[in-house]
């Protein structure tokens, strides 16, 4: 299995009941993942958006239990996505999403130092295996 097959019906996210009920943004590169045949799924309280569209209307619209990004994609990373919400006032979590990191703590250091007021961390993965 590679990074980009999934199965993206609903059996996909029995295992999450938790994770389900609660309102989800997923900040990302939309186009390029669409143009890169990634699923994103159409649930209940999940939206995806590009960084260009997060603004208030987006936040007060959807208001986001938690905001989820890559903590590092071709046109922004994790600090920006931080810096935006932070000038939102944007109060609740957000996780950036990575493979394992050398020194997790001081990416956590970095951002939370660009935006104090911001309740940020990591959700690191272990790296895929690929088929060769």
């Amino acid at each position: 299995m590679t990074k980009h097959d999934m199965n993206c019906g609903p059996s996909s996210f029995h295992a999450f009941p938790s994770v389900r009920a609660q309102k989800m943004l997923v900040v990302g590169d939309i186009p390029h993942w669409k143009a890169q045949g990634r699923c994103l799924p159409t649930l209940d309280g999940l939206r995806f958006i590009d960084l260009d569209a997060l603004n208030k209307t987006v936040i007060d619209d959807h208001l986001p239990d938690i905001v989820f990004s890559p903590l590092f994609s071709p046109y922004f990373d994790a600090v920006d996505v931080a810096g935006v919400l932070d000038k939102l006032a944007y109060n609740g979590p957000y996780r950036a999403v990575s493979s394992e990191l050398p020194d997790p703590e001081l990416v956590r250091k970095e951002i939370r130092g660009c935006a104090p007021n911001l309740d940020f961390d990591l959700v690191l993965l272990p790296a895929l295996e690929t088929q060769n």
